[in-house]
């Protein structure tokens, strides 16, 4: 096993001499070497490659097998057990190798095994835990029964008790603060495993490590912002894929907590402002419901930052991510323009109403570009912002009029097939906000420059136009002939607008493309195995193990037990009834195991190995 890196001094006692020797990075230790750490020391260990164990502070582990099988040159099965004496070990195992690794820890009650996961195994005076923060591990007691529990659950077994029925993760982190101890320690541990490229793990699976971990709804956004940090640190593991490592690990986290969204997402901004578009999609293709409150989050944070502060900085910022997050979830396209518009509002109250459409304009035409079928909604949320936060000279009929006819022609020579549905939806946001009438001039001017914008359907541009405005068809013809030159310069004002921020809108688009699809793969996955909370297929002997094969992220699984004090009992038995028999116990140079060595043919039973502290 190699010593990959050593916090602190830390020992390990070699099999053949009884030497002890200080830990070093790149030191070899062979099978049967005994590692010790101190009270401020912890060490990272790769038993083999696609491995890496965490020695915490305090522990005392024995490399009881290493092995590696090779057929024809090639690696059938490389084998790690360690048995944990005292301590903690966290183990790290690379999932895209779970064909061939076989990992496990010793601890008092059975063996913890899992061959592509994370997950933690503790011993101390008075109990033991194993918790897992990915994928389903199975637990072997000595008599031979085995468990599994799913992801997503919590299985506590009492001292002489029973296994009791499965709970939420959530809540046994609410009622036992010990629990979310062990999650805050998987957490750092991954975190830290990918952050220094520890055991050269390849990206995706260094992300599927990471995104696992995070993926518990309490501290959501703090592991979440702790993971974002790792997987962009120069040299990380992740270091060439950190925006979809960015999106794995934003979108497992908004997944387990999706009330926690907006927080989430501002956050891993606040941590990673380059890679803004990535979190806002990601984080709203998770949790769409939330997404205009997403929107705002991620745009505040960067305002807060070093952002953009101009009505035009503001512009171009927001219509990016108007663009990521509608390509992201289309759907949602109208209330995260909506959210953007009002901050850029708010934040400019001296700016003109010529100054504001146009801002108006670029950001509904960014939308519209990444999800034209919402090119309506989109268009009536910035209106109804423009209007309800900016000044009071926007607030005219006139400039409604105008800010109608520049928001109507940007969006549609965006999305041309739109042009009726945007027609109609401008032309009622400014029947309703007119008491009931709409002027000639008005409706004229709209139906001309949608008709500009998107030629060949004047017709129903009209009908729609006159519909909405409760007048005739003739009217809103004779208005829109009326406002042809008006129409001709808004429209080119317009088109203007659209192409200073094109080439921002393809860039978030694609963007919010890509983090959907790694979004998607992620909630799926997690939700998938969240859902099955229920105790019948949870946990038990001999049960199917679930929550396993190519998934992207799971949730989290955690076993917790406490030492049976009942087996002292049976040890002190078994030690008085061996003794006529001739078995003797030794203990080796350090003085704390416990070996059986008889003296005859009779053999104590395995599971009656056992430390003199704990004896004592």
């Amino acid at each position: 096993a190699t010593v990959l890196k050593v916090t602190g001094s830390a020992q390990a006692e070699l099999p053949d001499d009884g030497r002890q020797v200080q830990l070093a990075v790149g030191m070899k230790l062979p099978q049967g070497a005994v590692i010790t750490t101190g009270d401020d020391s912890e060490v990272y260990l790769q038993p083999f490659d696609g491995a890496v164990s965490n020695i915490q502070p305090n522990s005392k582990v024995v490399l009881e097998k290493l092995s590696i099988a090779i057929a024809n040159g090639v690696i059938q099965k490389q084998t790690a057990l360690l048995d944990l004496k005292a301590g903690t070990i966290l183990s790290n195992i690379d999932p895209a190798k779970r064909k061939i690794n076989n990992y496990a820890v010793r601890t008092p009650k059975g063996i913890a095994r899992a061959q592509g996961t994370s997950f933690s195994v503790s011993v101390t005076d008075n109990n033991f835990s194993i918790a897992a923060t990915a994928d389903t591990v199975s637990f072997v007691t000595p008599s031979g029964s085995s468990y599994f529990i799913s992801a997503g659950n919590i299985v506590i077994t009492p001292a002489g008790g029973q296994p009791q029925p499965p709970i939420p993760l959530a809540q046994a982190v609410r009622d036992n603060p010990a629990v979310g101890r062990v999650m805050q320690m998987a957490v750092n541990t991954v975190s830290s495993i990918v952050q220094n490229n520890l055991g050269n793990l390849p990206s995706a699976s260094a992300v599927n490590l990471i995104s696992q971990a995070v993926a518990m709804p309490r501290e959501a956004t703090r592991f979440s912002t702790e993971a974002v940090t790792a997987v962009n640190t120069p040299g990380a593991s992740t270091s060439g894929n950190t925006a979809t490592a960015t999106a794995s690990v934003t979108s497992a986290s908004v997944t387990a907590a999706p009330t926690q969204a907006s927080q989430i997402a501002g956050a891993d901004t606040k941590a990673v402002p380059a890679l803004a578009n990535t979190v806002a999609a990601s984080a709203a293709d998770a949790a769409p419901s939330q997404s205009a409150k997403v929107a705002s989050s991620v745009m505040q944070t960067l305002q807060q930052g070093s952002g953009p502060t101009s009505l035009a900085a503001m512009t171009q910022t927001a219509s990016s991510l108007a663009a990521a997050m509608s390509a992201s979830v289309p759907a949602q396209a109208g209330p995260v323009s909506g959210a953007l518009m009002q901050i850029i509002t708010q934040a400019n109250p001296g700016a003109g109403t010529t100054a504001t459409t146009q801002a108006g304009s670029s950001l509904a035409s960014a939308a519209a570009s990444a999800a034209p079928g919402q090119a309506a909604p989109v268009a009536a949320a910035v209106m109804s912002m423009i209007m309800t936060n900016g000044n009071a000279a926007q607030n005219t009929g006139a400039a409604m009029s105008q800010t109608a006819a520049s928001l109507a022609a940007a969006v549609t020579s965006t999305a041309p097939s739109q042009a009726v549905p945007v027609a109609t939806a401008l032309m009622q946001f400014m029947t309703q906000n007119s008491s009931g009438t709409a002027s000639a001039g008005a409706s004229g001017l709209l139906a001309a420059a949608i008709s500009q914008a998107a030629p060949g359907a004047s017709t129903a541009i009209n009908a729609a136009v006159a519909q909405a405005s409760n007048q005739s068809v003739a009217t809103v013809s004779a208005g829109a002939q009326q406002a042809s030159v008006q129409a001709t310069q808004t429209v080119q004002t317009a088109v203007q607008s659209v192409q200073t921020v094109s080439q921002v809108s393809q860039s978030g688009a694609q963007t919010g493309s890509s983090a959907a699809t790694t979004s998607s793969s992620t909630s799926a996955n997690v939700t998938q195995t969240t859902s099955a909370s229920g105790a019948a297929n949870s946990a038990g002997p001999n049960t199917s193990p679930s929550g396993t094969g190519n998934n992207i992220v799971q949730a989290t699984s955690v076993i917790v037990t406490t030492l049976d004090p009942g087996v002292i009992a049976l040890i002190a038995n078994n030690v008085a009834a061996a003794q006529p028999a001739g078995v003797s116990f030794n203990t080796d140079s350090t003085g704390n195991n416990v070996t059986t060595t008889p003296t005859t043919q009779t053999q104590l039973p395995t599971q009656n190995v056992i430390s003199s502290s704990t004896l004592n």
